[in-house]
């Protein structure tokens, strides 16, 4: 009888530890793949160059590759590392950092992300210093928490072309 409690421990802390591994090679990009009916190359590059706009605070100072021949635009961008519950407690001021490359086609884009990690600041608490981060998603458990989150950002690009907005100025 005490040997089942045991392993219920053992499975728990086998269970909580798999988030703790390394990410592998092969899960560093996160890649969606997008169709946008009827809608140009060049349709499709002008809108995502607008959703950029939009969707940080200067694309400018974000976009570090456009090719409106090649209908390319890669760009960096930062938003807030996703959290619940008490992972919030010691992960609320995470921001989630990627390069986000964007290739269109007439009725079809493809948005990559790679070079994702994560940065958060310099701390104290309780008598103890924590350094500040600013580098590579190191573990499994936060590359799944990081990933729906980058699938957000490429389905709000993918809304904002399928309903673009329309000013009646």
């Amino acid at each position: 009888m005490r040997v089942i409690p045991a392993l219920v421990m053992v499975a728990a802390a086998l269970t909580g530890c798999a988030g703790m591994q390394p990410v592998p090679e092969s899960e560093k990009t996160v890649i969606k793949v997008i169709e946008t009916p009827g809608q140009s190359k060049d349709k499709n590059y002008n809108a995502t160059r607008v959703w950029f706009s939009e969707s940080f605070k200067s694309s400018k100072a974000v976009i570090d590759l456009e090719d409106k021949e090649q209908g390319i635009i890669i760009g960096k961008g930062n938003t807030k590392f996703p959290c619940q519950g008490f992972d919030c407690m010691s992960k609320a001021d995470w921001r989630l950092k990627f390069t986000m490359r964007v290739d269109m086609k007439d009725e079809k884009m493809r948005i990559t992300f790679n070079d994702i990690g994560v940065a958060w600041p310099s701390s104290y608490s309780g008598g103890i210093a924590s350094p500040s981060y600013d580098g590579p998603i190191n573990t499994i458990g936060d590359m799944q928490k990081a990933k729906p989150e980058l699938e957000r950002i490429a389905d709000s690009l993918a809304a904002s072309i399928a309903n673009p907005a329309k000013s009646d100025w």
